[in-house]
């Protein structure tokens, strides 16, 4: 069954703070700066999840989850387990954040973790294009993100879905390990840039009318 998708709330903290030990064993975030982000009005977080139990050690199942909070830009999206679902009828087996202050033109991919068994199958493809339709829906210029110098799999998604390498973020990573620094322009920015482009072209006769 292909996991469902939906806004992340502040039930879901202990869950995803196993995954993010599980996944970022080397550097994981404090359960004080994930629950940061959760509450926050400048994010989105989205998990995947789907049903049963999953079939590698995992010591903490998401309780049942608050009502989705704001839009989210896709279909794709479910809304939270009605309220007689059971606290471990399902686990999260995937996460994604954007960080999107209001008064920002600039997004930040925080961070995107799926499980290594369901890693090949799309997920996380499906997850960053999530992230990059709600910064559209934002009104948002353009995304960023980082991503290890060694993650050769993460860069290659990222550049698949239009991110290219603006800079190196040196020791970035416990380890001493670089960051590459990877932008990718959004819709809206690039709509505007053509209409200036267009207002440019058309106004150029009316300039060179008046030239002697």
């Amino acid at each position: 069954m292909a996991p469902r998708i939906r806004p992340a709330t502040l039930d879901d903290l202990d869950a995803l703070m196993v995954l993010e030990h599980e996944i970022f064993a080397d550097d994981p975030w404090s359960r004080e700066a994930m629950r940061s982000e959760l509450v926050s009005p400048h994010t989105l977080y989205l998990v995947a999840e789907v049903d049963g139990a999953r079939p590698v050690a995992f010591d903490a199942a998401p309780r049942i989850p608050s009502p989705a909070v704001g839009p989210i830009g896709s279909e794709a999206v479910a809304p939270p387990p009605a309220a007689g679902d059971t606290a471990d009828a399902a686990h999260i087996v995937g996460y994604a954040g954007l960080s999107a202050p209001s008064s920002a033109d600039q997004g930040d991919v925080q961070n995107i973790a799926v499980v290594p068994e369901l890693r090949g199958t799309g997920l996380g493809r499906q997850l960053l294009r999530l992230l990059i339709a709600e910064a559209e829906r934002r009104g948002l210029a353009d995304l960023l993100l980082e991503v290890r110098v060694d993650n050769t799999a993460a860069q290659r998604l990222y550049r698949s879905e239009g991110f290219a390498q603006i800079a190196i973020r040196p020791r970035y990573y416990r380890g001493a390990i670089d960051a590459l620094i990877m932008s990718r322009p959004l819709a809206n920015a690039t709509a505007a840039t053509a209409a200036i482009a267009t207002e440019s072209v058309a106004a150029t006769p009316t300039e060179t009318e008046g030239t002697p």
